[in-house]
């Protein structure tokens, strides 16, 4: 491989990485140790045990039970209950308490969140998260979890997979216009490369699809695999292309001929300076005259 196409390979690499590590940067949220032990459930299902459901137009019933291993109590201010995907936060719903747990003690909590706008904000199998926070509004102590979110198509989560779909869409026509034009470059890496964004893309899309049709929720490992996979799967399928060959001028007709604009000829002889074809004149017989 030249040295060209060593740099473009190493570019392709540090793009990929990259993608992994946007997917699964989230911000930390775990609790500082095990001094601090959270367990809910919601309806009647344990978080982190079982699928839970929330609808926008039902009741959610939610329980906390706090467990406080440390020598002094711990005030909480607000339950955040969230969901994020790539690192971004999709539906979240707070509510505000003034609780406190004693040192080396517990406490339980039965409250109910308000769900109605899951409609706008999220759809489909969903990582989900409840976090405890105090005065400071650090997290505490949190739990996670899947939940089957029932929201609406047209929410937040819905667009957003479908705009990635419109985006990896549009990569992969303009990437199949240029190699049908033989206008990608000739040399295999570069070649390849452009074929990775509309890859990654359609990773993005393989995840929220998933997720929206309720096969798997998006988690740490799936997200870079998928988007990973798809990413190398369109680099190898841009190395393999076959060479674009010499660029023909623009000025090239179907049967192959070679004419720049202005110099055409015509009817197969040569064009006088000015671009009138010249011709010379034919004599003509006089009447009476025997030839």
């Amino acid at each position: 491989m030249s040295r060209r196409g060593r740099k473009c390979l190493a570019a392709v690499v540090l793009l990929l990485v990259c993608v992994a590590l946007f997917a699964v940067a989230t911000p930390a949220e775990a609790a500082a140790g095990d001094d601090i032990r959270l367990s809910a459930t919601i309806n009647g299902r344990t978080v982190g045990g079982e699928r839970i459901t929330l609808a926008a137009d039902e009741t959610t019933h939610l329980v906390i039970t706090v467990f406080n291993n440390r020598p002094e109590s711990v005030d909480i201010r607000s339950i955040r209950t969230s969901g994020r995907v790539f690192g971004l936060v999709f539906y979240v719903f707070d509510v505000s308490v003034k609780l406190a747990v004693p040192a080396h003690g517990s406490a339980v909590w039965r409250l109910d969140v308000d769900t109605n706008d899951l409609n706008s904000q999220a759809t489909g199998l969903l990582p989900i998260n409840i976090s405890l926070r105090d005065t400071s509004r650090h997290v505490v102590a949190s739990t996670d979890g899947n939940a089957d979110v029932r929201g609406s198509l047209a929410s937040t989560y819905g667009t957003f997979g479908l705009a990635m779909l419109g985006v990896s869409a549009v990569l992969w026509v303009a990437v199949l216009i240029t190699m049908a034009r033989r206008r990608l470059p000739v040399n295999r890496a570069r070649r390849a490369l452009r074929f990775v964004p509309g890859g990654c893309g359609l990773g993005i899309v393989a995840v929220v699809s998933l997720s929206v049709l309720r096969v798997t929720a998006p988690s740490a490992t799936s997200e870079p695999f998928l988007i990973l996979g798809m990413g190398l799967f369109s680099f190898a399928l841009g190395y393999l292309t076959p060479d674009p060959g010499p660029r023909r001028p623009p000025w090239d007709d179907a049967a192959g001929s070679r004419r720049p604009p202005g110099r055409a000829a015509s009817a197969g002889r040569p064009a006088s300076p000015t671009g009138a074809t010249s011709s010379s004149p034919r004599p003509v017989a006089s009447p009476g005259v025997d030839r």
